[in-house]
């Protein structure tokens, strides 16, 4: 019996980028915290991942690529995305109103698109985890710490104006890599566990 299909949109987070690769290697599939998903809950959902190192939140003159994307892996019973950190960490200047508005935006087109609204697909929106945690008020990752908080409280709010799945990856307290900002091999793990007993919630409400 197949499963209900969700697809995870996302960034490096979602990809399993080994930050201690060469040249943007890749966590082993075992690793990958979409691939234990994909095993772990085979017999309940048909997991897909499509991360990409670097993805930012696209602007509405790029929203053809995430139809054709949604439109290559139609039907889709839940389409979760987990994007933003490329957007605050990117600039020196990071702001999380913008990036939250631009996730709102997506969001509405993502809702208003034809395959998602013929489907009666579920859209589930992640607040990915936070940047460079614990990094303290004298550092100069700090801002971006600070930022990523804010991030998901915004993305907490959009998810309620817009009657979507909430996820608060951001209050995991996830084991990151060297860099403050990868997900590491234990944290895979960890982001796999936690992410299991939120479908299996989600599971045991929709049905």
């Amino acid at each position: 019996m197949s499963g209900k299909r969700i697809l995870f949109y996302g960034d490096s987070n979602t990809f399993g980028y080994d930050p201690a690769g060469y040249v943007g290697g890749r966590y082993p599939e075992e690793v990958r915290w979409v691939d234990i998903l994909r095993k772990r809950l085979k017999d309940i959902y048909d997991v897909m991942g499509r991360g990409m190192n670097g993805r930012t939140i696209p602007s509405p003159g790029s929203y053809g690529t995430v139809d054709r994307m949604i439109t290559g892996s139609a039907p889709l019973d839940y389409f979760a995305i987990m994007l933003g950190t490329n957007d605050i960490l990117l600039t020196d200047s990071p702001d999380w109103g913008k990036t939250a508005e631009d996730m709102a935006c997506l969001i509405l087109h993502i809702i208003e698109y034809q395959e998602i609204k013929a489907a009666g697909t579920n859209i589930i929106l992640i607040s990915p985890p936070l940047l460079f945690p614990g990094s303290g008020e004298s550092s100069p990752f700090h801002k971006y710490e600070e930022q990523s908080i804010m991030l998901g409280e915004a993305y907490r709010k959009i998810a309620k104006k817009y009657n979507l799945i909430s996820i608060s990856a951001d209050k995991w307290d996830i084991d990151l890599a060297f860099d403050g900002v990868h997900i590491s091999q234990k944290g895979s793990e960890e982001f796999a566990d936690k992410m299991e007993k939120e479908l299996l919630k989600i599971q045991e409400v929709n049905g």
